[in-house]
């Protein structure tokens, strides 16, 4: 048998959905295989991303199904239950909550497991997180660009800053989705992290750095990370992200992986307390109760 995900999206859902579909792998001690077959396209109605997963030192296999697996209709989910139909399509059920059952499958050894979801929960990984830690990293290191910023970020205290805009704002699907995070909390952030540490300085991380160099208060001690023309910049912008001392997220799994991946145990999280635009769908599986909800 093998755990087989389903790979799509951005840089922070790729994360998800490996570090879930990695932890299920080692809970049945089983090899774990990579479906990278979305990022063949077309992109409808959704943002054009890059499988990036092979950057890292991952312990997987990546293929590309030639044909796209489907979700399971009601009656091979209520079969696969009970019979060895192979493989056993695990479909997400809710975005951000965790689902036990998958610790539990049934008929495990005899079948394929396929993963189809965002696994957004830390509860499906943080047994492995130190293991995550040391395999999400790039494999060609920092290059120069990034490596100056990585010097400064270490040069005293240290506070990520996240700013997502992009399609939030220029795609409609997105948009009805994830709400922008509006100038208020970036406000209230800073002081927190000022109070906190008067000394800190804010490294702002951006797919908008024109807003927040235009918007973001305390400028005097911004840092806005720049991005290099050619260069896998998301890659290394991660690795900068994690290395900070304490973080100030965006509702962004990109900037979540940030402040989840870091070494620094006596920094703080803070994040948004209005991750989406749906205010009855519940995130408690998805921001650790430690994190500061603002």
């Amino acid at each position: 048998m093998a755990i087989i995900a389903q790979i799509q999206g951005g840089l922070g859902n790729q994360l998800f959905q490996y570090a879930a579909a990695r932890s299920l792998s080692c809970h049945y001690k089983t090899n774990l295989l990579l479906d990278s077959a979305w990022y063949k396209g077309p992109f409808e109605d959704v943002t054009p991303r890059t499988f990036l997963l092979n950057r890292f030192a991952i312990e997987a296999k990546i293929i590309s199904l030639k044909e796209p697996m489907r979700s399971p209709r009601r009656l091979r989910r209520l079969l696969q239950e009970y019979f060895p139909i192979n493989p056993f399509i695990a479909k997400e059920k809710k975005h951000y909550v965790f689902d036990s059952h998958l610790l539990q499958l049934p008929l495990i050894s005899r079948r394929h497991v396929y993963l189809m979801g965002y696994w957004q929960s830390y509860k499906y990984f943080e047994n492995i997180r130190s293991l995550l830690q040391k395999e999400l990293l790039p494999i060609e290191g920092l290059d120069k660009h990034h490596q100056a910023y990585l010097n400064a970020i270490n040069d005293g205290s240290s506070t990520m800053l996240h700013v997502r805009r992009g399609d939030y704002v220029q795609l409609r699907s997105a948009a009805d989705i994830h709400n922008v995070v509006d100038l208020n909390y970036y406000q209230r952030a800073m002081r927190y992290a000022l109070e906190r540490d008067p000394s800190t300085r804010f490294f702002v991380f951006s797919d908008d750095l024109q807003w927040a160099k235009s918007h973001l208060p305390y400028t005097e001690r911004l840092v806005l990370i720049e991005p290099q023309l050619g260069g896998d910049d998301v890659i290394q912008e991660l690795v900068l992200m994690r290395s900070c001392h304490n973080h100030i997220i965006a509702n962004s799994s990109l900037s979540w992986w940030g402040a989840w991946l870091a070494d620094q145990s006596s920094g703080f999280v803070l994040t948004p307390s209005r991750w989406i635009s749906d205010p009855a769908m519940s995130v408690e599986d998805l921001l650790p109760p430690e994190w500061i909800r603002l």
